[in-house]
């Protein structure tokens, strides 16, 4: 069902893109996503995607900001537009590596230890 939806297209807030891409897209997807669960996944386990899964929430908050950014200010140097889009995710990806590693992960460690229940004091015999 989700799949025949898509052929309407991605409406208003997807730049009004037509079903005629939004369908292969979605079949693409849809496939990529079978396939990695299937017994064909090994791929997975590949060390550059999982390091690219352990970055990627980090990934996802600076992504667009920072790489239409960095885009905007190749272009304006003379970069073509590939030059431009590799540059923003190279950036992107080290940004997101420094925030991960300085940010989230101690972030995390510190919220386990605040809410941990905590262990009474040892009484004297």
């Amino acid at each position: 069902m989700a799949i025949a939806v898509t052929v309407l297209g991605g409406g208003e807030k997807s730049f009004d893109t037509s079903g005629h891409l939004y369908l292969p897209i979605t079949i693409a997807f849809t496939a990529l996503v079978w396939f990695a669960i299937s017994r064909h996944g090994k791929w997975l386990v590949w060390r550059p995607l999982v390091f690219l899964g352990q970055i990627s929430y980090s990934l996802y908050l600076v992504h667009v900001v920072l790489g239409f950014a960095v885009i905007r200010w190749g272009v304006a140097r003379g970069w073509s537009t590939i030059e431009g889009v590799s540059a923003a995710g190279l950036v992107s990806i080290i940004a997101a590596t420094l925030l991960h590693y300085l940010v989230e992960l101690p972030g995390g460690r510190w919220v386990r230890t605040a809410l941990s229940p905590r262990q009474p004091p040892a009484m004297a015999a």
